[in-house]
C-alpha cells in the first residue's frame, strides 16, 4: 500500500526544543531531507539538506553566525537557501 502526500503544504518539522541555538537539525519529511537551524537572533530557518555543488548533506557542515558552510568545499548557504560564498 502507498502513501501520498501533499507537497506544496505546511508540515509540522520539529519541536521548539530540538533546534537549540548552533545545532544543525536534519529531518526528511516526505521524503525529503530538510536542514533545520536557528539564526542569530532565534528565528527558525529549513533549508534543503543538499548542497547542489556535489550534494553533500548539509547537516554534516558548520553553522556559522547564521550560515550553513557546506562540508565539501566550504559553500555557504544563508536561512532562504542561498549561496553567499562560493
Amino acid at each position: 500500500m502507498s502513501k501520498e502526500f501533499l507537497h506544496n503544504a505546511w508540515y509540522v518539522a520539529a519541536w521548539s526544543y530540538e533546534l537549540d541555538n548552533g545545532v544543525l537539525f536534519e529531518r526528511t519529511i516526505i521524503g525529503e531531507s530538510i536542514l533545520l537551524f536557528r539564526t542569530p537572533d532565534g528565528t527558525a530557518a529549513a533549508i534543503a539538506n543538499t548542497c547542489p555543488h556535489r550534494y553533500a548533506p548539509l547537516h554534516q557542515g558548520k553553522l556559522l553566525d547564521g550560515v550553513i558552510e557546506c562540508p565539501y568545499h566550504g559553500l555557504r548557504f544563508n536561512a532562504q537557501g542561498g549561496c553567499v560564498h562560493n
